[in-house]
């Protein structure tokens, strides 16, 4: 990413798969296994792995963050992104 400049971010997880999009380009992929754990606090912008208190977090602004229910296509992320 760079200083100073807006950057989109989008996850995807389905079917035992993740993927994950910077600025509408696919740039990751793995199959996953979704390990919810509603003991600890939902993060974002903050590292999954740590416990309270939270020291890794992310610095900079995060804004219009949203969670669908169901799979987005790439041409929906893009969509998205272009707002």
């Amino acid at each position: 990413m760079e200083a100073g400049a807006w950057s989109h971010l989008a996850g995807i997880y389905t079917n035992g798969e993740q993927r994950f999009y910077y600025n509408g380009e696919l740039v990751g992929e793995a199959d996953a296994e979704l390990n919810i754990n509603p003991g600890q606090d939902f993060l974002i912008g903050a590292s999954a792995n740590e416990l309270d208190p939270h020291l890794f977090l992310f610095v900079g602004l995060i804004d219009d963050v949203r969670h669908d229910d169901r799979e987005l296509s790439e041409d929906d992320i893009a969509a998205v992104m272009d707002g």
